[in-house]
């Protein structure tokens, strides 16, 4: 909240420029979503037999469904993703199990 962190005038005006910033240069929540079906649905991204279980290939992809070439030669590591892959992974195990331990304790 941009009045919580400027205060009411400052903050005021940083959330115009704000929605004026998105308006003129963001993607709608519909034209973002259409990169992120396209990547999980598309037959032309098929999975690898180097990338980690469920990952796509190594390339990048921006709003909406265009491919970048990858700029850090980590970008293309099979390794490094395998690495990445089981670091996220346990990152959102984990999340999950605290979200449910305090969705037990609240019921409790």
């Amino acid at each position: 909240n941009f009045q919580a962190m400027l205060g009411k005038t400052i903050g005021s005006i940083a959330f115009r420029a704000a929605r004026l910033r998105n308006a003129l240069f963001a993607f709608s929540v519909q034209e973002a979503a259409l990169t992120v079906l396209y990547c999980a649905t598309s037959p032309e991204l098929s999975p690898t037999s180097t990338a980690p279980r469920g990952a796509r290939d190594a390339r990048i992809f921006v709003p909406v469904a265009a491919p970048v070439q990858a700029r850090h030669a980590k970008a293309s590591d099979a390794e490094f993703a395998k690495q990445l892959w089981s670091f996220s992974q346990g990152l959102i195990e984990t999340a999950l199990k605290s979200a449910a331990s305090e969705a037990y304790a609240a019921k409790a």
